[in-house]
C-alpha cells in the first residue's frame, strides 16, 4: 500500500495472474473502456524478463474515504507464455494488496497447479496470510469453479465466471476485489501504508 500525502490519496495494488498462457490484456482493455476518462490513466504495457506487463491506474467512484485519504487502484497484470515466465510469482513484487487469479478452461491442471502454488508461496514469502489475503477468480471461457477449490486453501475466495470478449463478468470480479481490498485494510490485515512514493513496510 502506498501513500500520497500531497494529494491525501492511498494506493492499492491489485495483481491480475493466471497459468502460463492466460491473457488479462483483453480484461484490461474492457476495464479501461467502461471507465470515466478523467479517472483513469492510459493502460501501460511492457517487459519485465520473461513477463509481459500490463497496468492500468484509476480511482472508484462513490467510495468515500478512508482515514481521511481517498483510493486509487493500480491494477497490474502479469502474462507469460511459458513456465519459464511464472505469471503467480510475485516474490520480486512487494507492494501487492489483492489479486485476481484469472483461470482458463483450457488451462491444464498442472499449470494451475503450479501458479496457486507459485502464488500462495511468494505472498507467504511477503508476509500475508494466504488464507486471508483479499483474493477472487476470475473464471473464463467455463472454467470448472471445483477445480480451483481443490487448489485454493481460501473457501471463501470469490469466483466469478467472465468473458474478456463481451466484458460480462468482468467489472464484477473487480467490483468484488476491490470490496476484499477494502475490508482487509480496514481489519488492518494488509501492511500499513508508507510515505509518499514509498512501499508499506
Amino acid at each position: 500500500m502506498l501513500i500520497n500525502h500531497t494529494t491525501m490519496e492511498l494506493c492499492a495494488r491489485i495483481v491480475y495472474c493466471g497459468a502460463p498462457g492466460t491473457k488479462v490484456l483483453p480484461t484490461f482493455g474492457n476495464i479501461h473502456q467502461r471507465l470515466d476518462p478523467a479517472m483513469r490513466s492510459p493502460i501501460q504495457t511492457g517487459w519485465a524478463g520473461a513477463r509481459h506487463v500490463t497496468s492500468l491506474e484509476f480511482a472508484p467512484a462513490n467510495l468515500g474515504k478512508i482515514r481521511g485519504y481517498s483510493l486509487r487502484l493500480l491494477l497490474v497484470g502479469f502474462e507469460s507464455t511459458d513456465e519459464e515466465g511464472a505469471p503467480c510469482d510475485l516474490s520480486g513484487f512487494r507492494d501487492v494488496d489483492a489479486v485476481v487469479l484469472v483461470v482458463r478452461r483450457a488451462t491444464p491442471a498442472p499449470y494451475l497447479s503450479d501458479a496457486v502454488h507459485q502464488l500462495k508461496g511468494s505472498l507467504e514469502q511477503i508476509g500475508y496470510d494466504f488464507t486471508i489475503f483479499p483474493l477472487v477468480v476470475q473464471l473464463e471461457d467455463g472454467a470448472d469453479p471445483n477445480l480451483v477449490t481443490q487448489l485454493i486453501p481460501a473457501p471463501t475466495a470469490p469466483m466469478i465466471a467472465a468473458d474478456p470478449v463481451t466484458g460480462e463478468g468482468i467489472f464484477e470480479a473487480l467490483k468484488a476485489v476491490t470490496r476484499a481490498t477494502l475490508v482487509a485494510l480496514k481489519a488492518g490485515q494488509l501492511v500499513e501504508p508508507a510515505e509518499s512514493g514509498q512501499p508499506a513496510s
